[in-house]
Formats: C-alpha cells, sequence, structure tokens
C-alpha cells in the first residue's frame, strides 16, 4: 500500500539517518504516559514504512532493520509474567477464541503429515530429517509436533527418524525446553542453539535442514532477510511450515488513530500525531476499500486485541514492557515475500512436484473462518 496520490505531492519522504532517528523519537514521545508503548516505528513491515513518509534506501536499509531488531529484542529482554498475563487476559476479552496454542496444534498436524509422506521408505533407506524450531521460546511448538506423533495412529515411530535443533537466543527459555523434551515420552535427537534467527543462518552450511517450523515468529521480522537465508538452509526437497498471525493495521498512520484514542491519548495528542504524519480525514477508511474482507475483519480483530491489551496493562505500569507497534502484515504480502524468496506455497504446484503435499487438502490453513488473522502456511523450497 503507498503514500496516497494526493499527500505524496506534499510530503517528502525521509530517509536521512537523522531524520529518521526525529520520527522515531516523535512517535515515543506522543505515546508517553500511555499503558502501552509503541516500540520503534522500524518494528513494522518495510513495505509499509513509505506510507509513514519514510523511504527505503541502500544506505539506510541495514540501519533501519537492526533498529527494529533491537526494540524487538530489549521488549523481549524485559517481559515478565505480568506481561504474559496481560496477553492471555487480552485474547479471552477481544473474543479471540484461537491463540497461539491452536496454531501450534494445526501447524504440528500439517508437519506429522508432511513428514508421514516425506519418509516413505526409498530404494530400502529409512530417511531421517534435521528439523529447526526457528525462535522456539520454551519449546511449545516442538511439543505440540512430539504430541502430534503420539496421539495420530502410526506416527510415533517418527520421533526417532527426527533429530531437532532447538533456535532461541534466551539461554533460561532453552533450559525450559529442555526440561520439557526430556519428560516427555517420545525421545528425538536434540540440539541447542542459543542464537537469533539470522545469525544462526548466516554460519549454516547450505542444505543443512530437511524442513523449519516456527509459529508467531516472523511478524517480528520487518525485512524479509531471513526468508532468502532459510530457503538457502533447506535441502533440495525441503519444507517450511509458519504459524503466524496476519494484519494491515500498521501499513498506514492513520490506523494508528483511533488505537492512541483506546489507549487514553487526548485531543490534543492526536491532532499532533495527525499533523505530523500529514494525516487527513478518511485516509484509513481509503486504506480498508483496498483490503479483501478477510484483510478487513482481520484488522478488526487486532483493533480489538490491542484495545483489550491496553485494558490488561493499566493495572500492570512500568513492569509491562509490551510494545503495540509490530512487523505485521497482510496475508497476501507474506505469500509474495516467501515466492520473491523462492518458495512455492501454490497448493496445486506443491501436490504436482513435492512428495509431502501429495494429501493435503488446503495451504493456508485459516484458524478463522472469515479471517486472515491466523494462518499456518506451508512453503517448499523452489530449487533454480
Amino acid at each position: 500500500m503507498r503514500l496516497n496520490e494526493a499527500v505524496s505531492e506534499c510530503v517528502r519522504l525521509k530517509e536521512a539517518i537523522p531524520e529518521l532517528e526525529e520520527i522515531d523519537a516523535f512517535v515515543t514521545n506522543v505515546c508517553r504516559g500511555l499503558p502501552m508503548m509503541p516500540g520503534s516505528i522500524f518494528r513494522i513491515a518495510a513495505q509499509y514504512l513509505e506510507n509513514w513518509g519514510i523511504s527505503i534506501t541502500h544506505a539506510n536499509r541495514d540501519w533501519v532493520e537492526a533498529r527494529g531488531q533491537k526494540s524487538y529484542h530489549d521488549e523481549w529482554k524485559e517481559g515478565t509474567g505480568e506481561s504474559n498475563d496481560a496477553i492471555e487476559g487480552a485474547i479471552e476479552k477481544s473474543g479471540l477464541i484461537y491463540g497461539n496454542k491452536d496454531l501450534n496444534s494445526v501447524l504440528a498436524d500439517t508437519v506429522v503429515q508432511l513428514l508421514t509422506n516425506m519418509s516413505d521408505t526409498i530404494r530400502g533407506r529409512s530417511r531421517t530429517f534435521a528439523i529447526m524450531d526457528a525462535g522456539a521460546g520454551t519449546g511449545d511448538t516442538t511439543i505440540a509436533i512430539l504430541d502430534s506423533m503420539l496421539s495420530s495412529v502410526g506416527t510415533a515411530a517418527l520421533a526417532s527418524k527426527c533429530h531437532f535443533y532447538i533456535l532461541e537466543p534466551s539461554f533460561k527459555r532453552l533450559e525450559e525446553v529442555y526440561k520439557r523434551l526430556e519428560e516427555h515420552p517420545l525421545k528425538p535427537g536434540k540440539t541447542f542453539i542459543a542464537s537469533n534467527l539470522e545469525e544462526h543462518l548466516r554460519n549454516t552450511r547450505n542444505e543443512t535442514y530437511d524442513m523449519v517450523v516456527s509459529n508467531a515468529v516472523f511478524h517480528h521480522m520487518g525485512f524479509p532477510t531471513h526468508l532468502k537465508l532459510l530457503r538457502e538452509s533447506l535441502a533440495k526437497d525441503g519444507v517450511m511450515v509458519v504459524g503466524d498471525w496476519y494484519t494491515s493495521v500498521w501499513q498506514h498512520p492513520a490506523y494508528l488513530v483511533p488505537i492512541l484514542r483506546d489507549l487514553g491519548a487526548s485531543d490534543i495528542t492526536v491532532r499532533r500525531f495527525e499533523n505530523f504524519f500529514h494525516i487527513r480525514k478518511g485516509d484509513m477508511e481509503e486504506q480498508e476499500r483496498r483490503l479483501t474482507k478477510h484483510q478487513r475483519e482481520a484488522n478488526t480483530q487486532m483493533f480489538s486485541y490491542v484495545s483489550a491489551l491496553a485494558d490488561e496493562l493499566r493495572g500492570v505500569g512500568s513492569k509491562s514492557q509490551l510494545c503495540f507497534l509490530e512487523a505485521h502484515e497482510s496475508l497476501d504480502d507474506r505469500l509474495g515475500k516467501l515466492k520473491a524468496a523462492g518458495f512455492e506455497t501454490d497448493m496445486a504446484e506443491l501436490k504436482r512436484n513435492y512428495r509431502g503435499f501429495i494429501n493435503m487438502k488446503n495451504n493456508p490453513r485459516h484458524l478463522y473462518q472469515k479471517s486472515d488473522i491466523a494462518c499456518v502456511v506451508s512453503a517448499a523450497k523452489i530449487c533454480r
């Protein structure tokens, strides 16, 4: 979504780093005193930054990407139990009946189906699989996959063919994953890697992994750098299965106006924000008209969630480090990025060319029938 033509005629896109720092500082300052802070403006998906008056160039790209990632890392480092409780409460209050647990469940069933198809004996040899859990947290995704193997008929033996590489920058969380896997009835091979995704991938040999799995992680990455690196890390018939949240609420600053009001910003603060970003009456409605029904419903659901989360955080105060700006993007945008990075997601092509997808029914898999907000996307590496 590009900046409105009428606005672009009078607004100069900014690209110099001091100017970008000024924009970032303004967004932070305008939200001071609210129950949630935005985090860096550069947390959002890079393709939307032009709508915020920012031009990404060869000279500033690395700086912008690093600035956004630092904001995420600072948030994760300062996360608290109160923050996690607030998130759970907001999911319930906003009417989101499905959450990360449900995404993991659908992702896990998809993985087991793919592994079953891919593990057929070839020329008398039984295949084994190197599987990376990217951004593993406390291991919910890997545990969900093992639980699915255990509960499905005839699939428990798959665990002995799998070696899981648990990638997570937090040592504390890796310790939790280790304990959970030690207690699990299935005992796959496992390696623990204390690193963030891009750092690990830059030091990984090509075609290391047969599968990459990840849940609720990719919407923290504003640039698609990781997708190209992931493709290189996958085997020739490698598969990636990603659960994530998809909305367009950060594609234009006009969407932030009702959020600021919900968070308790004064009329003066809202006018300052509108003037700074040259927001006109009707800008948000114009953006909405360009979306599909599924995309608009996803935005409505995300607005409800952010509002509910703000209510939850009012009692937490300074202990909370949760930020509301994220690199959410539309499902169509994500599928386009995957294609550009060398992945196939079209089901007809997947069934035609990849053993794992022979009997799969649909891709992406939507958790909500009339919304794009929560989906599991499977993608196979295109060999060029």
